[in-house]
């Protein structure tokens, strides 16, 4: 009988526990990362007039960069596609060259998107830009999902 309590009272705990977990889990306070465009207008302090343009110049970036990820996309199926055949053609050096200045096409679409933003500035917002790391803003590491384990 007394193995019976004592089963009783950890299973309570662990019952307890679990649901301790999902009630701080659901209503706990949730850190949130602030969003690049939300801290760039509270850091330079960006009036309304401001605030339209920087949107239109966001869209437009946006725009751009999809369009450059769509064509990076295309250009690594039809590398991978290569794979079929078993030799190695210069075709494959080509592809990956094309790719090469697809990535350097976004990494100019990035700094022209920054100097569009401090053309928006005036110059007490331009020198706050100039302070900031706009690589913290912009480019945070995401984690990226393990690879399973082969067994």
């Amino acid at each position: 009988m007394n193995n019976i309590k004592i089963l009783k009272w950890i299973i309570a705990g662990l019952l307890f526990l679990n649901v301790l977990l999902i009630v701080s889990t659901l209503f706990g306070s949730k850190h949130r990362r602030i969003e690049p465009r939300q801290l760039i207008i509270n850091k330079l302090d960006f009036d309304n007039n401001q605030i339209v343009k920087y949107d239109q110049l966001i869209r437009g970036h946006q725009k751009s960069i999809r369009n450059l990820d769509e064509k990076i996309h295309d250009k690594k199926s039809t590398l991978l596609s290569l794979l079929k055949s078993d030799s190695t053609s210069n075709k494959e050096d080509i592809i990956i060259s094309e790719i090469a200045s697809l990535h350097k096409k976004i990494e100019q679409t990035h700094m022209a998107h920054f100097r569009e933003i401090k053309k928006l500035c005036n110059s007490d917002q331009a020198l706050k830009l100039d302070t900031m790391d706009l690589s913290k803003v912009f480019f945070k590491r995401k984690r990226k999902p393990k690879h399973p384990k082969n067994k």
